[in-house]
């Protein structure tokens, strides 16, 4: 029997309450809850409720005390991380550091003290040491930087479902960079066996089924900006003057400049972005923005985080007949200001990609990708081009045509390589074939999994696989 703690936040709450049922039946299982919202969901589908607890609200402003910096300094020395690089991951208590995205809104939380950050992370350190103290396992849909930082210490081992970005394909996530020991081997191990291989053998790509959705409901138009900040204004007005809006949290309004930013900085870059017909006998490394804030950005890369500062690294790197090709996330438009676009193209050899021609055109026709997170680097792989990849932590960094850039003279290193690379090149053929094989070993298809992300509802069969795919790979940690 084994004790395993729940978190659960506002997405996928019905899949994991019934997980959390699921695994009841043969361990001692407790789940923490995000809000009261997500308390009533998951009491309605958790049979001991009594196991249930509600986290408490981290907007509330701490009161510093004497003994706040020593505290913090203590807890530092013993989980081995600074509360800075901790801090850092937050979107408001760490917003200092997130220099891209001008047009994000405010929060009051960024207004706060150095020692009353460090009070909000002594008392969220102090929590998770209690409601860990204990147990086997955590289970969360995201390594969270605190109770995963507490896991490591007291050796707690910690399961995170992820897509494996291929298709409706899922895996069980074991590290704090959405990773696994288990995925890592995979690749060194096939890539060791194809190295000895004269036939690499053919695969297909299929697009990660999650990365569309959100997507496809994107809109640039004005009217829809209006009628959404409508709503907004109308929100934020009424939880005003009933009392009810969160402590510390965005601005007054804060979310509507977002919106019209959005609609204005895609004409923008409709305007002055290029299409492949007008780059096709151009060399180019294809760089994709982020969207920032990001869970993803900050899991893979939460040492460095600056898309610019890469950006500037490959424009110096690379020789005179290539460009770089910046595509913007789409979702992002609506926190980056048109100054962030301008300064880009004040740099001769950057240019900016419109949407009007699709990502799997502009890593095909390249001579590289180069990204901070996994979905293009891991669609440039399954394309046979090579990755400049900004983050040490990603698992296709283990692949032979992967090269990390750390620095300046590691990216003039990795964009030599580049230059050196032939396009039929078995190395990269074992990228391609190794990526495929070892994401296929260590996953498994869960096709209605999207369908929880926003609702209530409990798909029986997708928690049934889910679990027992758990269950079957880890038995050591859970019955």
């Amino acid at each position: 029997v084994s004790n395993i703690t729940f978190i659960i936040r506002n997405e996928y709450i019905g899949f994991y309450a019934a997980l959390a049922n699921y695994l009841s039946k043969d361990n001692q299982v407790k789940v923490l809850v995000d809000n009261e919202s997500v308390l009533g969901i998951v009491k309605k589908i958790l049979v001991e409720d009594k196991n249930i607890d509600l986290l408490p609200e981290i907007r509330v402003k701490p009161v510093a005390t004497n003994n706040t910096v020593e505290t913090a300094k203590g807890n530092e020395k013993r989980l081995g991380v600074k509360y800075s690089f901790l801090l850092a991951q937050d979107r408001a208590l760490g917003r200092g550091y997130m220099s891209n995205i001008d047009g994000y809104p405010s929060f009051g939380r960024e207004y706060w003290s150095h020692q009353e950050r460090l009070e909000s992370l002594n008392q969220l350190v102090e929590l998770y040491d209690n409601s860990l103290a204990e147990q086997d396992v955590l289970i969360s849909q995201w390594p969270e930087a605190v109770p995963t930082a507490i896991c490591d210490h007291y050796g707690i081992k910690h399961f995170h479902l992820l897509p494996i970005k291929y298709g409706d394909r899922y895996y069980w996530s074991t590290d704090n960079y959405k990773s696994s020991k288990q995925l890592k081997d995979a690749i060194t191990r096939t890539v060791e066996k194809l190295s000895t291989q004269s036939d690499i053998p053919e695969t297909f790509y299929e697009k990660d089924a999650c990365s569309g959705i959100v997507i496809d409901k994107i809109s640039y138009d004005l009217k829809e900006a209006i009628f959404v900040s409508a709503k907004i204004v109308k929100r934020d007005i009424l939880n005003y003057i009933k009392k009810q809006s969160k402590p510390n949290s965005v601005k007054f309004l804060g979310w509507v400049p977002s919106r019209f930013n959005k609609v204005k900085n895609y004409k923008f870059v409709k305007k002055h972005g290029k299409d492949l017909d007008e780059l096709k006998e151009t060399k180019f490394i294809f760089f994709p923005l982020h969207m920032e804030p990001e869970v993803s950005l900050y899991l893979f890369s939460p040492e460095f985080i600056n898309t610019y500062e890469a950006i500037v690294w490959l424009s110096k790197s690379i020789p005179a007949d290539w460009n770089i090709i910046v595509k913007e996330q789409p979702n992002a438009f609506q926190f980056r200001t048109a100054t962030f676009y301008r300064r880009l193209l004040q740099i001769g050899n950057v240019q900016l990609a419109n949407d009007n021609t699709a990502t799997w055109e502009w890593i095909k026709h390249s001579q590289a990708a180069a990204s901070f997170t996994s979905t293009v680097g891991i669609e440039a792989i399954h394309f046979e081009k090579p990755v400049i990849s900004f983050s040490k932590n990603q698992f296709i960094n283990d692949l032979p045509t992967v090269m990390e850039s750390q620095s300046y003279d590691s990216t003039v290193e990795a964009v030599h390589k580049i230059q050196k690379v032939n396009g039929s090149s078995k190395e990269l053929k074992i990228s391609r074939a190794a990526l495929y094989e070892a994401q296929h070993s260590v996953s498994f298809v869960l096709d209605q999994l999207w369908k929880s992300a926003k609702s209530p509802i409990v798909d029986e069969k997708t928690v049934g696989l889910a679990a027992k795919e758990l269950i079957s790979r880890y038995s050591n940690y859970i019955d």
